[in-house]
């Protein structure tokens, strides 16, 4: 049976809700910022602090859908239009990387997750270059994976981590078809159970 793709929408919105409201302490971030600006403003369900990223995670069966925010310069180093061949191409490397490799896999070797579907949105990637008038851009990416098994049943590995070490703490929220969750993963600690 084919599912409408405003199905998939739905239930990552869904879930989301359901995620926050089970948890609504972490909507909220009154961590301190260490860097020498101040940013005043709120993004997604918390706020813009360099080295942090939130991660929304819904399992059903061997399916699962993910939404993850980040600050730009946690992936690529800066928040405004790229100004030299560098730094396009690593943005380009950053787009690459969301739209082709999952950001979770299945902790145990043996199984796989496979990348159906990836969006990534920034205000980096409009036509005009624009970053947000403020100058903290953003990544949003979104991916839907399908697992050789279900991720709700061993542990999983938040690879993303791997990937971008300077998102140095990743807030994870989850919802499965056997509960929901929280979990915080860091580059020493990428590895969680949806349990």
């Amino acid at each position: 049976m084919k599912r409408n793709p405003r199905w998939r929408t739905d239930r990552v919105i869904m879930m989301t809700l359901a995620t926050v409201l089970a948890f609504p302490a972490l909507a909220h971030n009154d961590h301190d910022h260490d860097h020498e600006h101040d940013h005043g403003h709120e993004h997604g369900l918390g706020a813009h602090v360099h080295g942090e990223a939130m991660m929304q995670l819904g399992i059903e069966g061997h399916r699962a859908e993910i939404i993850l925010d980040t600050p730009a310069v946690n992936i690529i180093g800066f928040e405004r239009p790229p100004r030299n061949e560098e730094e396009e191409a690593a943005l380009e490397s950053a787009v690459e990387y969301f739209r082709n490799e999952p950001l979770l896999e299945p902790g145990q070797e043996a199984e796989r997750c496979q990348l159906e579907n990836a969006r990534v949105q920034s205000a980096l990637l409009h036509e005009e270059g624009k970053a947000p008038d403020d100058g903290h851009a953003e990544f949003s990416v979104t991916q839907e994976l399908s697992c050789t098994a279900s991720l709700a049943e061993g542990g999983i590995r938040a690879v993303v981590l791997d990937a971008y070490p300077d998102i140095e703490r990743l807030r994870l929220e989850w919802v499965s078809d056997d509960g929901q969750g929280a979990s915080e993963l860091t580059p020493a600690q990428p590895v969680f159970q949806a349990r």
